[in-house]
């Protein structure tokens, strides 16, 4: 089963030249086969086994200013962390996710 089996139903088999502009009409259940093959598209480009790197990056953007940085934490950190990710743009209180690190000295 194809996510676009309606859309490439209803395009012509055929070559077309890179110059030509040819336009198809189709019906409104092909807009939704396009609208969720470009919400799987991110997922399609991912690896989903990849492991959790150990460095954790930040930045911080401002109409002024921006800055950078980066540190080495424990994996379990890392992915509390990767884990948090649909907190993006919001404030996130690492001592929540991550209560023993950094270790108290």
């Amino acid at each position: 089963m194809s996510v676009l089996e309606n859309v490439f139903k209803t395009v012509p088999n055929e070559p077309s030249s890179p110059t030509s502009n040819t336009l198809f009409q189709m019906p409104r259940s092909h807009a939704k086969e396009l609208a969720i093959a470009v919400a799987r598209l991110p997922v399609a480009s991912s690896n989903l086994l990849a492991q959790v790197s150990p460095t954790v990056f930040a930045s911080d953007a401002s109409k002024e200013k921006g800055a950078f940085c980066s540190c080495e934490v424990p994996e379990e950190v890392s992915k509390a962390i990767w884990l948090s990710g649909d907190f993006k743009g919001s404030r996130v209180v690492f001592a929540e996710l991550a209560p023993d690190f950094p270790p108290r000295v």
